[in-house]
């Protein structure tokens, strides 16, 4: 049935109501329709049993329509660039074609129509998955009269992976001992399965495993240890043979990544994502850790910390679409600070956020661990408006390179640290843009970012007394205009000042009420940074 004939776009689904949806279950269908599939005994072909029969007199141009559909097919890493893992409902192919059967054009009280179907399977994911639609329509109108599905039809042998433990996220030790979940998911008993697995691009192993497993029943198969290497080390898994024989669904696999953390690089530490590509990120031996499975950390083209243009990268999180409370993890190498001959170091970073048509309450942790991930702590935490550094906008934000701020946070007795790891986290609240990282640095003193644009907005004003207690002079050396000082803390927070003008341009910035530290003097021309420069406070 058409709807909105009126409209430009007459019969989108857009215009469907659930009335119309109500209309069209109540009604009463002229046909009964029975579908059945069945699969062949080598699992390469499928046939499929269609019999309609009329429950009432009907006429029109009447269509059968067969669809063979995977009812779900679920990747573990996204095949394409939207992130998407999870498909339902795939149609495979339209037998015999989209066209369908044409059904006699009237047909009366119990007249029958009955049609079979054989094909060859041709890109199916998962045999398990495989389900056959009909239809029967009315080509003149567009209704469908009635509709009818055979379910995925059990195998008669199959194994089939279904989890593995004992390969985590991250580990301080070379050693990884797999735990896999097999079930039978066929109709014969399970009494052996040969597992190939391999680590990186290595060679095959293989494992067999015997026991018994019945029908819907699943077994622990320990995989033997595995001796890794320094960094992320990507382990698959799948089925080559069930009692002896070829399993049913081959290409049953399986994967996790361990990020061994055997050793840790000496500090200083700097990522500026510039190696980075689409088809390798995260670099450095930093890793991910996507707790909700939507959006996470990527590789984000056309800004970067302070800077603009088709060269620059960075990190970012698309908070537009995530669960409110979602957690996104992204963590450094481990990294050694006992080096740097300090008590004190810092993590640095440059980030960029905005809201979408309200301020955001999105959330950004710095933790840190000197125990292998056992525990951590916070050493610094932006939210809301700290967290801000663009004006709302409904469109995907990428800063400008005046919509940055940094951020400088302490890692105390860092003398004594020889394991450091570092993770940034990005929590998901409502009305969250894009949230955007770079150059994250570790090192024994507070790092600005290096790149020409932030080197030009600080060679273009003067800060005196540095370090400033009570009051401090600022002034722009090319005698750009001005029209007020922002003063911003370590945490990207901007904190209330007075600052008054002189004649010559100078500006006199009040510290009375300021607090000891570090922070970034802003020079502002109404909403344009024109220069930035680091200030002490005692």
């Amino acid at each position: 049935q058409l709807f909105a004939t009126s409209t430009n776009a007459p019969g989108h689904p857009g215009y469907f109501s659930q009335e119309d949806i109500d209309g069209q279950n109540g009604a009463t269908s002229p046909f009964d329709l029975n579908v059945t599939h069945q699969i062949s005994p080598n699992y390469d072909s499928i046939y499929v049993t269609v019999h309609a029969k009329a429950t009432g007199a009907v006429s029109g141009d009447l269509k059968l329509r067969v669809a063979v559909i995977e009812n779900l097919i679920t990747f573990t890493t996204p095949p394409g660039s939207n992130g998407e893992k999870v498909f339902e409902d795939v149609c495979r192919k339209m037998l015999p074609d989209p066209n369908g059967s044409a059904m006699p054009a009237a047909m009366a009280v119990n007249d029958e129509f009955d049609v079979t179907f054989a094909w060859k399977l041709d890109k199916i994911y998962d045999l398990t998955e495989v389900a056959v639609v009909a239809f029967i329509q009315d080509d003149n109108t567009q209704d469908v009269h009635q509709a009818a599905k055979s379910n995925p039809v059990p195998l008669q042998l199959d194994g089939k992976l279904t989890a593995v433990s004992g390969v985590d996220l991250f580990q301080c030790t070379d050693k990884i001992n797999p735990v896999l979940t097999l079930l039978n998911n066929g109709v014969a008993p399970i009494t052996s399965c040969e597992i190939t697995y391999k680590v990186g691009a290595g060679a095959n192993q293989t494992y067999t495993w015997n026991g018994s497993i019945e029908n819907g029943v699943s077994a622990s198969v320990n995989i033997p240890e595995i001796t890794a290497t320094n960094g992320a080390q990507l382990i698959t898994f799948y089925i080559t043979k069930v009692n002896e024989g070829s399993d049913a669904v081959s290409g049953n696999t399986i994967s996790k990544t361990a990020n061994v953390l055997l050793t840790a690089g000496a500090a200083p530490f700097t990522e500026t994502f510039q190696s980075a590509s689409a088809t390798s990120f995260p670099v450095n031996n930093e890793f991910i850790y996507n707790q909700g499975g939507n959006d996470t950390w990527i590789l984000g083209t056309g800004a970067g910390g302070f800077a603009s243009g088709s060269t620059q990268k960075a990190t970012k999180i698309i908070l537009y679409f995530g669960e409110s409370g979602e957690i996104d993890e992204y963590y450094l190498p481990k990294i050694n600070l006992s080096g740097l001959g300090v008590n004190t170091a810092y993590l640095n970073f440059d980030f960029a956020h905005t809201g979408v048509s309200s301020d955001p309450t999105s959330q950004l942790d710095a933790m840190i661990s000197t125990d292998c991930g056992a525990t951590w702590t916070t050493i610094g935490s932006l939210d809301g408006a700290t967290l801000k550094t663009g004006p709302n906008t409904g469109q995907y934000f990428t800063p400008t390179k005046t919509q940055w701020k940094n951020s400088h946070l302490e890692i105390p007795n860092a003398n004594t640290i020889t394991d450091l790891m570092v993770k940034l986290v990005a929590v998901t609240g409502t009305q969250g843009n894009n949230l955007w990282l770079d150059n994250i640095n570790v090192s024994d003193k507070i790092v600005n970012t290096s790149v020409e644009e932030l080197e030009a907005l600080q060679s273009a004003v003067s800060v005196f007394p540095n370090p400033a207690k009570g009051q401090v002079s600022v002034k722009m050396e090319n005698g750009q205009a001005a029209t007020g000082i922002n003063l911003i803390d370590n945490l990207g927070r901007t904190v209330n000042v007075s600052a008054a003008k002189a004649a010559n341009g100078e500006w006199t910035v009040n510290l009375n009420e300021v607090a000891a530290g570090i922070y970034t003097v802003q020079v502002m021309n109404n909403t344009e940074v024109v220069a930035v420069s680091k200030l002490k406070v005692d």
